[in-house]
């Protein structure tokens, strides 16, 4: 997920491009001042094609490959690594289809089906079987093997113990359906109802979550933490979904973010009345812009449930950060937090509109001359134009709380 690898050559460009320029802009948390390739690129809506492919090359290239000789390694031997394999692969593939919308899923590797792309849909209805797939190979073993942690010393995201990576599939299931909370309910109310049969729970204290820890102790990259866990409990109380309170969930992400990064003070944030400030430019008052996020972090459990969930996802962008990944998504499927729009949009035919700004990544253009047949059948499982104002099939433009 995290890719650097560069021919050996030192170099750490490729998240530059896969992420930074692409998902930590689009969601908000990172930006350049001024557009570097000539003054315009991704930055104003100029998609870059190089920049664009990234994911999708890197991920079909080398990504996916070890993912699938994984699977087939690990499948009948090795029940733990087998699950293990299954929880990354949805955690790796998911931001994939997040950014283009319909990929080769079920069918890669596959000749016989010509590698036929997936709709998004199915893509998503497929992450949940494989993270049912993770559940029951996992659990199955520690059953079998309670006292045995064969994977502790190569585990560099969570404490090398079992339970802890069905914790992972099951906050991770969490995510995914609240992803799809707007479009298939019914569906998202299901996967929820799994959670709450299974006895392993989520990532709860601010020390719980995937975090990529670094050979010299640091932990520069994390994936998911308790606190954006605690954010999806909260919203999936405030729908009705769960039999939690909204209000405490809500606190206890807040809570839990800032214990995560050592920052004292949250009750006084709790009680806080105060609103984003405009942004002021000191060299040139063109560039000014009035504040678009109008809540504090005070929760008013009067509030409507629109103004609950803005108050939800706007505390949720700041915890995750700098997961740009999942920023980026969450703010395309709820409109939160509200971002300032671009000042100069230069996206081709207009194609990206400035307010509703950019909901996906074209398709690698390679793809159109290296292989049309494949471009094309992508192209019809996104139903519409690829282009980067065409919303995924997740993306309804309504959060749909009624």
């Amino acid at each position: 997920i995290y890719f650097n690898y560069d021919f050996g050559k030192g170099k750490n460009w490729p998240f530059q491009l896969i992420q930074n320029l692409n998902a930590d802009m689009f969601g908000g948390y990172m930006h350049d001042g001024k557009p570097l390739n000539g003054g315009s690129h991704n930055s104003d809506y100029n998609m870059q094609d190089g920049w664009n492919s990234a994911m999708w090359t890197h991920m079909y290239s080398y990504i996916f490959p070890q993912i699938y000789q994984s699977e087939n390694a690990t499948r009948n031997t090795h029940p733990a690594l087998f699950g293990i394999t299954k929880i990354l692969k949805v955690e790796a593939m998911h931001r994939v289809t997040d950014y283009y919308g319909p990929i080769i899923y079920k069918n890669f590797a596959n000749a016989e089906k010509h590698y036929r792309p997936d709709k998004q849909k199915d893509v998503y209805y497929e992450f949940f079987n494989e993270l049912d797939s993770a559940v029951v190979a996992l659990t199955g073993y520690i059953e079998e093997k309670p006292e045995f942690n064969g994977f502790a010393r190569f585990d560099i995201l969570l404490d090398g113990k079992y339970p802890s990576w069905v914790k992972f599939a099951n906050s991770l299931r969490l995510r995914l359906a609240m992803r799809i909370a707007s479009v298939a309910p019914d569906k998202a109310r299901a996967e929820i109802q799994k959670i709450k049969e299974n006895d392993y729970g989520f990532f709860e204290a601010e020390t719980g979550g995937a975090v990529v820890s670094t050979k010299s102790g640091y932990t520069d990259a994390p994936l998911m933490t308790a606190s954006e866990v605690w954010f999806l409990r909260a919203e999936a109380a405030l729908r009705g979904w769960t039999d939690e309170d909204e209000e405490t969930c809500y606190q206890n992400g807040v809570t839990t973010s800032f214990h995560q990064w050592g920052i004292y003070g949250v009750e006084d944030y709790l009680q806080s009345e105060r609103k984003a400030s405009d942004f002021i430019d000191t060299y040139d008052e063109e560039n000014n812009i009035e504040a678009r996020c109008k809540v504090s972090p005070k929760w008013n459990p009067l509030d409507d449930k629109e103004t609950k969930l803005e108050k939800i996802i706007t505390q949720k962008w700041i915890a995750m950060f700098p997961e740009g990944c999942e920023a980026w998504a969450e703010q395309r499927r709820t409109g939160y937090p509200r971002l300032f729009p671009v000042r100069f949009n230069h996206s081709r035919n207009g194609s990206i509109d400035t307010e509703i700004m950019v909901r996906r990544l074209n398709f690698p253009g390679t793809l159109q001359t290296e292989d049309p047949e494949q471009y094309s059948a992508l192209v019809e499982a996104l139903g519409g134009d690829d282009h980067g104002g065409t919303r995924l099939w997740w993306d309804t433009g309504n959060n749909n709380l009624e």
